[in-house]
C-alpha cells in the first residue's frame, strides 16, 4: 500500500492522470509529526484504559 501511495504521489504521469502534485519536505515533516503525536497519545491512553478496566472489573 505504501508503494502505491508513493507511486501516486511521485510519478509524473500519475500526477497528470489524477491532477495531483508531489509533496514537499515541509509537508512530510508535518505528516510525520502528526503521526508521532497520535502514536504517543494512544500509547499513553492504553495503560490508562487497562487500569480503568481492572478497577471496573474488581470493585
Amino acid at each position: 500500500m505504501f508503494l502505491l501511495q508513493l507511486t501516486y504521489t511521485y510519478l509524473p504521469f500519475m500526477n497528470r492522470l489524477f491532477q495531483s502534485a508531489q509533496l514537499g519536505q515541509a509537508v512530510w515533516v508535518r505528516i510525520v509529526a502528526a503521526g508521532m503525536v497520535v502514536f504517543v497519545i494512544i500509547e499513553i491512553e492504553k495503560p490508562l484504559w487497562r487500569k480503568l478496566g481492572r478497577r471496573a472489573a474488581h470493585p
